[in-house]
């Protein structure tokens, strides 16, 4: 399940990641116009060589993904309340095979991701079992 802090403060669980967008509309608007307009050209080939405006939106973004745990060789580890923002890449390829006239198939590759994140962990070290 998911952490996720509520208007209270307090923390709440879900099952899948949640993305927190403010003004999700506008945000979806001026990313699609974005990558409309600079990721590709006539030829379909990537032509944008900085991702400054594009970063720019993605810092709008904060990502809350589930808590996990493991457990090896006596330790038990459990990551909780993950939070992350401040996503920026460094590279974005898109390529596109048409397969009908109806239907395409896109690859896309991402490369550079960076993001920070903030968590809560706990462990349990049993040297004996």
């Amino acid at each position: 399940p998911t952490s996720a802090q509520d208007k209270d403060g307090q923390y709440t669980s879900s099952t899948s990641p949640v993305f927190e967008v403010p003004n999700m509309p506008e945000l979806k608007s001026a990313l699609y116009n974005h990558l409309s307009a600079t990721l590709l050209n006539n030829n379909n080939r990537r032509k944008l060589t900085t991702f400054t405006a594009f970063n720019s939106l993605l810092s709008q973004i904060r990502l809350k993904l589930p808590s996990t745990s493991l457990s090896t060789n006596g330790l038990d580890l459990s990551i909780s309340q993950l939070s992350c923002n401040d996503i920026s890449v460094q590279n974005i390829q898109i390529d596109h095979t048409p397969l009908s006239n109806t239907d395409q198939r896109v690859h896309i590759d991402i490369s550079g991701v960076q993001l920070k994140c903030n968590f809560r962990w706990g462990y349990k070290w049993t040297i004996f079992s």
